[in-house]
């Protein structure tokens, strides 16, 4: 059983967390899940290594990204051996300077064989010719080297303790004396689709595989569940998952990712314990267990743990909780000292866009005492499930203010440390996607879907000389969805308010829209109206002149463009981007009386998000 010993003081208050979306220089990678994310050290740097996992048309992808957490850059790694066929569902673990790979559904690379004896290889030689193999579940055990960036088969030991070949196993690292470390594996599912409850140890030095002798009752069958190491109390929690034996037989639009129609088929969040040192199994009786603040039932989430608490993020739901549009809660905290499941409201944005959907199948990687990053996964509602490649900063100390509602202020060079927050506001069918979709990527598209909840694109622009990251926040113009975006607007430095210059309502409707900018974001954002469709393509309803003294009464700056002809739509943007800088500029050399006007506008923007309508 877990309890206080060794975990320092307990902590009375609650864990503040905060979301936003990161925005990193580079290329970062496509859209993916049941890949990996792994942290590790070179050279003093702490660099994430992302490998492999399920392209969005379901294709196993064989690519290896490294995040340099230090430069907050993306780049793709060149590997100087022949890389290994595609996989996902596989596990990673870091071991002093090496990346350590087992198992995975496997879709081969392989040469071809002019002669039936002749070996399947893993690795795939282009000047040879190549040929896409059956997928496959494997048992390999690979290593890349991040000092000579090669990758490597390993040959281990153990006979008969050797796993069996799987996937949606759970793994973690377990350090030893003296240098040495074993790693842990357990469950997942082989390639009859059946679940495995089995569970072996690793060592990292000799590569000799064993299985414990555990005593208790251990976990049942099950994959797309979570394994995590308390290395302070050399423990390792296992969490959720799913054994596939209640799943309707019924066509998905996912194979790998069934809508669970019966909580039957899902694990619930039973607290299982394995002790390392005495190889016994037990269950913890949590607080507040049975109520809203322990995760309900799920398969394909993450559990990290950051400090004293492990963070339990996403996951795939009953789907009864997506067709009534629920709302599924984005982080549950397991207070590892009191036993305790906490349900903590994120502050900033969310990875769970909108009600009725949930993220699955993603990486939530630590990569420090209080903070973790979120990469990729499916979106899964009723109508289906989208793979995507958004990138999430996560952190529970209160210090670490990651979407701060100030205006970014210049470093000591001039250069700006900060993201820019943009958000895009206005009516339903006004243009906001088509305008932004024309600043960041340069296309235009006259069949852009309706926003559903919020949606962003992260961009890179150079002001003065200088690169500015961008973060444009898209948002839903529809009624329905208006108390969900609210929650969005605290931290944006810019705001643009837009209306359609051929329809009159949504130029009259621009007054509820300033009062929500307001309220949410605060009095002193920086906002730009632009009047959009200025195309000709239908007459002019809205006077410009009206629309300007508007926005002069309302201290906005002011611009017409057209998205489809892009007229002034990249002009209107860094004219914003402009005046927050110089905003910026200003706040750095005013006294502290401006400070606390602009502290006090941001407590009352943080009263209206939270619902709190007494006054100052």
């Amino acid at each position: 059983m877990m309890d206080s010993d060794n975990l320092g003081a307990d902590d009375n208050q609650d864990v503040e967390v905060r979301c936003h979306a990161r925005v990193s220089a580079g290329r970062s990678p496509s859209e993916r899940s049941l890949h990996t994310c792994t942290l590790l050290s070179v050279d003093g740097c702490r660099i994430v290594y992302l490998y492999g996992g399920r392209s969005k048309s379901g294709h196993a992808l064989d690519d290896l990204h490294v995040l340099d957490l230090e430069a907050n850059y993306w780049s793709a790694c060149k590997p100087k051996s022949e890389k290994p066929a595609g996989r996902f569902g596989h596990s990673a673990e870091a071991f002093e300077n090496h990346l350590f790979v087992f198992g995975g559904q496997s879709r081969g690379q392989a040469t071809f064989k002019f002669q039936a004896e002749a070996p399947a290889t893993m690795f795939g030689d282009k000047k040879k010719g190549m040929r896409e193999a059956e997928t496959e579940v494997t048992d390999q055990l690979l290593q890349y080297n991040t000092e000579t960036s090669t990758w490597d088969e390993l040959d281990f030991k153990g006979g008969e303790a050797c796993p069996a070949p799987r996937y949606k196993h759970g793994s973690c690292l377990v350090p030893e004396r003296r240098g040495q470390a074993r790693m842990y594996v357990f469950g997942g599912q082989d390639e009859d689709g059946v679940a495995l409850n089995d569970e072996y140890f690793l060592d990292m030095k000799t590569l000799t595989w064993s299985i414990p002798s555990t005593s208790g009752t251990k976990p049942s069958a099950r994959y797309g569940h979570s394994v995590s190491l308390i290395p302070a109390k050399r423990n390792i929690i296992v969490l959720g998952g799913t054994d596939g034996k209640q799943l309707e037989n019924v066509q998905t639009p996912d194979p790998e990712f069934p809508p669970h129609k019966t909580t039957k088929s899902l694990h619930p969040m039973t607290v299982f314990v394995l002790d390392i040192d005495n190889l016994t199994w037990s269950t913890v009786s949590c607080k507040n267990a049975g109520t809203g603040a322990e995760p309900s039932p799920r398969c394909y989430h993450s559990a990290t743990l950051l400090g004293k608490n492990l963070f339990v993020t996403g996951g795939q739901v009953h789907y009864w909780l997506l067709a009534n549009n629920h709302y599924i809660h984005g982080a549950y905290i397991l207070e590892i000292v009191k036993n305790q499941w906490e349900h903590n409201t994120i502050k900033g944005d969310s990875f769970i866009p909108y009600p009725g959907c949930s993220l699955l199948g993603h990486t939530a990687c630590s990569i420090d005492s209080s903070s973790l990053v979120i990469f990729g996964g499916s979106l899964e509602a009723t109508s289906g499930l989208e793979c995507v490649n958004t990138f999430w900063d996560v952190a529970t100390d209160a210090k670490q203010k990651l979407h701060s509602s100030q205006l970014p202020l210049p470093t000591p060079s001039g250069a700006y440390s900060t993201t820019f927050k943009l958000l895009v506001v206005g009516d339903a069918g006004v243009g906001k996607t088509c305008l932004i979709t024309r600043f960041v990527d340069d296309v235009f598209s006259s069949t852009c879907k309706s926003t559903i909840g919020v949606d962003f694109k992260a961009t890179t622009i150079e002001m003065d000389g200088k690169a500015v990251q961008l973060q444009v926040w898209d948002t839903a113009g529809q009624e329905r969805f208006r108390a969900l975006t609210t929650s969005y607007y605290r931290g944006a430095h810019g705001v643009i308010l837009v209306y359609d210059v051929t329809e009159q309502s949504s130029f009259d409707h621009l007054s509820s829209w300033i009062k929500d900018v307001d309220l949410y974001s605060g009095e002193e954002v920086t906002k730009l109206l632009i009047g959009n469709k200025d195309d000709g393509a239908r007459p002019k309803v809205v006077d410009p002149e009206a629309a300007r003294e508007f926005a002069k009464d309302h201290s906005m700056l002011f611009m017409e463009a057209s998205a489809m002809r892009s007229l002034n739509v990249s002009a209107a943007f860094k004219l914003l981007v402009a005046e927050v800088m110089h905003q910026a500029d200003t706040l750095a050399s005013q006294p502290p009386a401006f400070e606390h006007k602009l502290k006090v506008n941001q407590e009352r923007s943080r009263r209206a998000s939270s619902g709190c309508a007494c006054g100052m």
